[in-house]
């Protein structure tokens, strides 16, 4: 049955972590924490050199402005290429908006001289400008140059607007990838959020530039519907700014040889990564530069072109390794203690990181680690710490009595603390007749009677607000303090051992064929010194001084005045004097002497 509840528990836990996984919250934990995490322990990668980004930035504007404002030096690529209304435009250009279409034509016409085998531009040219017929004609010489068109509304209806280039650019292009720019969610590809609603399909332009890149087939070939294989943070992909392409000082940042390569053109400005092209990447980490979409694309290019698109596992999959992780940790919390359980929970944490960071890594599989790893282990170690307590709160209570188990459990200091004086009544009961029933009897069956009789006083003795600090022998010792018992502890002594006698008389009168059990009870009042007794590392709870002292002697006592099958429940005239709310009767035994005491008490008995 236990083993039973076991698997039931663990089987439960599995199923409620499986849940979280597919919670939007889950989702999330695996975008922003999980893959990015596999990405840090992978390491940055050399990007393949079949692309190359030409980035648009505002450093470089500036530095074209500078040039045709105050520049003394020529640079003949645009001195030599840019009409005079592109020249104007550029001294009072202060940004990548600013580009006049001409520049971009110059562009094409270096890159073209270059061998590249495609262009790409991800830029939109759908408003007529000065300069279209400079672009268009290089565009039209090149004879490679894809451009882009956004559309906007249902793919499945009439409500489709589209944003084209002009007429005369489109003409002299080869081709254009659209662009839906309507997305709720702004996914660039299935399982990556860009947290940005602007560029959904994004995969059309790495997917038309695979296709003039090798000369494929799209329609046989599987759609890029997987996370990025990311190479690295921002820049991992070979980036040349605009500026920089054409500044004579710097004529050995474009490769001479570009034959291999398919250039993606369009924004890539790391000062200025808040602009809508930009988007957070796993490698960047929470808060860091972001990536600017030209560079997504050239990674998708490349992920495409040498197989490495990163596959996200089938939802059964998912499910699978997420429950199991949590099955087996929920099994470990409900099987293992101590430093073996979190020993346990830990290795089955890192196991099962290194498993899904070998496969990342080499397989290019990214499974999820969030929910198993970070989520499950934390909920286990959890548990571990709750069941441990519930523990350890439970031996203590069978240690001590339940009200100083909870004080010591709400404590923080493990030390000995002092004794306090207080008032309180002291019970000592012991079984008449222990030792020749030892003594006659087997001793499992003994002890089994002994814990009974254990097991009635000391519950009787807890209904009465006591608590018993001591198994002594064949009897107990129990404490009814003014600070857990009350003012009328003295009455609720007297009634606690007024039970337990009548409990063993039903007892011997229910199972006659038994051994009968009688007892002797010795109570006394006053004040006593209560708390933690003992060495400073092991003590107990418990009460010291004459009252103690003097409520053993009474128990003792009864041996002299107890009659052959009665229960003898002796106490003292101050416990008496105290005990105002008993509604017992009492008869005085007598002025006695107890051993080891000088001055006499007076003994009275309880009537029953």
């Amino acid at each position: 049955m236990r083993i039973f509840l076991r698997l039931c528990g663990a089987l439960v836990f599995g199923l409620i972590m499986v849940a979280v996984h597919w919670l939007p919250i889950g989702q999330f934990l695996e975008r922003e924490y999980g893959l990015p995490l596999l990405y840090k322990m992978r390491g940055n990668l050399p990007a393949p050199q079949n692309a190359l980004v030409i980035g648009l930035d505002n450093d470089s504007v500036k530095s074209m402005n500078s040039h045709f404002n105050f520049g003394a030096k020529p640079w003949p690529l645009l001195d030599d290429c840019l009409p005079e209304h592109a020249k104007e435009d550029l001294k009072t250009a202060v940004n990548i908006n600013h580009i006049p279409r001409a520049l971009h034509g110059c562009l094409v016409d270096v890159l073209t001289a270059r061998g590249a085998k495609v262009i790409v531009f991800d830029i939109n040219f759908n408003l007529s400008r000065p300069g279209d017929a400079n672009f268009a004609a290089a565009v039209g010489r090149a004879g490679n140059v894809l451009l882009f068109e956004r559309s906007s509304g249902s793919s499945q209806g009439f409500m489709i607007q589209r944003q084209r280039p002009t007429e005369l650019i489109l003409k002299a292009a080869k081709g254009t990838v659209a662009f839906q720019v309507d997305s709720a969610r702004g996914e660039i590809t299935t399982g990556y959020l860009t947290r940005y609603a602007g560029f959904d399909d994004l995969r059309a332009m790495p997917d038309r530039a695979w296709m003039e890149h090798t000369g494929g087939d799209l329609a046989v070939a599987p759609n890029l519907i997987q996370p990025f294989w990311m190479y690295g943070p921002p820049r991992s992909i070979d980036t040349v700014q605009i500026g920089a392409v054409f500044n004579p000082d710097t004529p050995d940042v474009l490769p001479q040889d570009l034959a291999a390569r398919t250039v993606f053109i369009g924004s890539s400005d790391p000062l200025d990564a808040g602009i809508d092209d930009h988007f957070p990447v796993p490698t960047s980490g929470r808060g860091a530069e972001l990536i600017g979409g030209v560079e997504l694309a050239a990674t998708a290019f490349l992920n495409r072109l040498h197989g490495t698109m990163l596959n996200w596992p089938v939802p059964l999959v998912q499910t699978l390794l997420v429950f199991n992780m949590a099955f087996v940790g929920g099994m470990l919390v409900l099987c293992l203690t101590g430093w073996r359980l979190i020993f346990g929970i830990g290795a089955l944490g890192v196991a099962y990181l290194m498993a899904a960071f070998l496969v990342f890594s080499k397989a290019l599989i990214w499974l999820p680690i969030a929910v198993p790893v970070f989520l499950t282990t934390l909920l286990l170690c959890l548990a571990a710490i709750s069941v441990r307590y519930l523990f350890a709160r439970a031996l203590v209570r069978r240690l001590v009595p339940a009200p100083i188990a909870s004080k010591l459990m709400d404590n923080t200091v493990a030390d000995r603390r002092a004794a306090i004086n207080e008032n309180a009544t002291i019970m000592f009961t012991d079984l008449v007749g222990s030792t020749a029933l030892a003594e006659s009897m087997d001793q499992l069956a003994y002890a089994e009677i002994a814990n009974l009789y254990y097991d009635t006083a000391t519950e009787l003795v807890e209904a009465e607000g006591g608590m018993v600090v001591e198994f002594q022998g064949d009897g107990i010792v129990a404490m009814f303090s003014e600070s857990v018992t009350g003012k009328d502890h003295a009455s609720r002594a007297c009634a606690a051992a007024i039970a337990l006698s009548g409990n063993l008389e039903a007892r011997n009168a229910a199972v006659p064929e038994a051994p009968a059990l009688k007892i002797r009870v010795g109570l006394n009042s006053g004040l006593a010194a209560t708390g933690d007794i003992g060495a400073r590392r092991r003590f107990t709870y418990k009460a010291l001084g004459d009252v103690v002292n003097v409520a053993a002697r009474l128990e003792q006592y009864g041996k002299i005045i107890q009659k052959t099958g009665e229960n003898v429940i002796l106490l003292s005239a101050v416990t008496r004097d105290y005990a105002s709310s008993f509604a017992g009767e009492t008869e005085f035994v007598g002025r006695m002497t107890l051993t080891g005491r000088v001055e006499e008490i007076e003994v009275f008995k309880i009537k029953m």
